[in-house]
């Protein structure tokens, strides 16, 4: 059977269970260290795995001439289809390489496709086993984390990745808040040359973001910027693809673009928020005008700078005019920890985590962290992290971050159900503001306990003002309350209301969450409500050829038959207490 291998780069947006542990650095030689013992994974698995200790095995790969010693698995796939295999994420600089055997020929190979780690992604056949090849330069750090995706597609179009961040420009302060720019390395990872500058409404653009990460305050934003907007393209290498050129005001497929912290602070350069879509990609040129030193740039105040024992972190998010329309702009956010020294500096230290939010960074820092992704149908994407801690008292603080990467219609509350009896205190909300004359309003989310749930909303809804204070693009908040309710076994179904007008007004997701009263199993919609439209909606699963497998299984019993009928039937009929009628 002939295999056809292409080598590409994607995005991580659809990796929304970045969960791996580290393994250990033993000096002992791993198990996989030959290719003949290559580990078997399957796909969309997430391991760890180091190079420590190995030898090198087989020939050299055509990417990386330098990463001499390797580690191997292997992957059977059922389906003929397109797999991504990538160590982007927390490790040392490493490659990787695609084989149709032990001694058989290099199918893909990549080398820094996503900072200095790889990504690349090659077709399989059904039934066929490859051989995966993770290496890493005979003196280089020896963890790594192997991400694999089943289903993913080749690259198609312009796709703009903020790839590396090697410096931080301090411009001084006003006031006790710092104002501070990245540096840029940009890669187009497509196949298709990237509109560029001056000729293109200056697309694309960079919001840039600060974090903090603290062990009794949890994971936090702490500060922003306007978005930085481009000029120009000066194709060169250094995405690790290919660069093919393709003049002043594109950025060629495989091509890097080098922009200086400094450059990236200019007043000029700067432009409004608000004045953009990350969704569709609407991008208009930057106002111009300055001022200050903090004027329009990535504003921290020093105080949050100045906590002990704390991790600070970094965030680039791009909006592009011709990657968003053709679905590349789930990648678009990179982040990179910085540490803090001298009169407030932020120096970047350890590997760009490229096309992953920061919101990954209070996993990295705490893995008991869940994430979850949450997309608005037809619309952007969200990612939400949930953590339960137990305190001292034997009481449960829960807390949450929820990060908007390109949601246009934007976040306007967040539910989290808990029982109606719960004793509650301390609902907390905690949002960055916005800044140098921008629109949108710096209100906080009223946080309360409503019977059964804890609401924050925001307190000037779209009709009051569509410049509410609304959860924008590139932008996240966090919430938290203290109970004593331990968390449910069981993920609790949270709600995300959405801000600018649309269908639906709400999405629901699984997070963690506090042990809740009695629920409604036949509220089949989740709506809160039990009515027709969940008789119909069950039927209409119940009947579907389409839809997840399991979408029926009512009774979990993990087969779909005529019980889970008779079990809904019965539900629907004789309600719960929980169900509000």
């Amino acid at each position: 059977m002939t295999k056809h291998a292409r080598l590409g780069a994607l995005g991580l947006g659809g990796i929304a269970a970045c969960v791996a542990g580290m393994a250990g650095t033993a000096n002992a030689q791993p198990v996989n260290d030959d290719c003949e013992d290559a580990i078997q994974i399957v796909q969309g698995q997430v391991v760890g795995g180091s190079t420590t200790g190995a030898t090198q095995s087989g020939d050299i790969t055509t990417c990386a001439a330098q990463d001499t010693i390797d580690v191997w698995y292997s992957i059977t796939p059922s389906n003929s289809e397109w797999i991504e295999v990538s160590t982007c994420g927390p490790g040392g600089d490493s490659s990787l390489a695609v084989f149709d055997s032990c001694a058989g020929a290099e199918l893909a190979c990549n080398d820094n496709g996503c900072g200095a780690q790889a990504l690349l992604n090659f077709f399989a056949d059904a039934g066929e086993t490859y051989l995966i090849r993770v290496s890493h330069p005979f003196n280089g750090a020896g963890i790594f984390r192997l991400t694999t995706s089943e289903g993913v597609e080749p690259p198609n179009g312009p796709d703009c990745v903020y790839t590396e961040c090697v410096s931080v420009t301090n411009w001084g302060v006003v006031g006790g808040v710092r104002g501070y720019s990245l540096a840029s390395h940009t890669c187009n990872i497509g196949d298709a040359p990237m509109y560029w500058g001056f000729s293109h409404d200056e697309s694309p653009v960079l919001a840039m973001n600060a974090y903090r990460y603290s062990t009794g305050d949890g994971f936090k934003q702490i500060g922003m910027s306007w978005a930085k907007t481009a000029c120009c393209a000066a194709d060169g290498d250094g995405c690790g693809l290919g660069c093919d050129p393709d003049g002043f005001d594109v950025l060629g497929p495989g091509c890097r673009d080098v922009y200086s912290a400094s450059y990236n602070g200019g007043h000029s350069r700067l432009a409004p928020r608000s004045s953009f879509n990350a969704w569709i990609g609407t991008v208009t040129p930057a106002p111009g005008g300055g001022g200050n030193a903090i004027y329009k740039r990535l504003q921290v105040a020093e105080s949050d700078m100045s906590v002990a024992g704390a991790l600070y972190f970094v965030e680039g998010v791009y909006v592009a005019s011709d990657d968003a329309p053709v679905g590349n702009h789930y990648n678009n956010a990179s982040y990179k920890q910085v540490t803090v020294s001298g009169p407030f500096n932020l120096n970047p230290t350890g590997s760009m985590n490229v096309g992953m939010p920061a919101v990954y960074a209070w996993q990295d820092a705490d893995p008991a962290v869940e994430i979850v992704e949450v997309d608005v149908p037809g619309e952007g994407r969200f990612f939400v992290g949930g953590r339960a801690s137990q305190n001292l008292d034997n009481s449960w603080t829960y807390r949450y971050c929820v990060y908007n990467l390109n949601s246009d219609r934007s976040g306007a509350s967040l539910e989290i159900p808990i029982a109606d009896s719960a004793n509650v205190s301390a609902i907390e909300f905690h949002d960055t503001d916005y800044h140098s004359g921008e629109v949108y309003d710096n209100a906080d989310w009223d946080g309360t306990k409503d019977g059964p749930v804890i609401r924050w909303e925001t307190t000037t809804p779209y009709t009051i003002d569509p410049n509410g204070n609304a959860l924008r693009w590139a932008t996240m908040y966090t919430f938290s309350f203290t109970t004593d309710v331990a968390p449910a076994a069981m993920p609790v179904q949270a709600k995300l209301g959405l801000f600018n007008p649309g269908v639906p007004d709400s999405v629901m997701f699984e997070i963690v969450g506090p042990e809740g009263d009695l629920g409604c199993a036949a509220d089949w919609n989740m709506d809160g409500f039990l009515n027709d439209t969940d008789f119909f909606d069950w039927v209409n699963d119940f009947f579907s050829a389409s839809g997840p497998q399991g979408q029926s299984d009512f009774n979990e019993d993990t087969f779909e038959d005529a019980q889970d009928w008779f079990d809904f039937v019965n539900a629907f009929f004789a309600p719960e207490p929980g169900c509000n009628i």
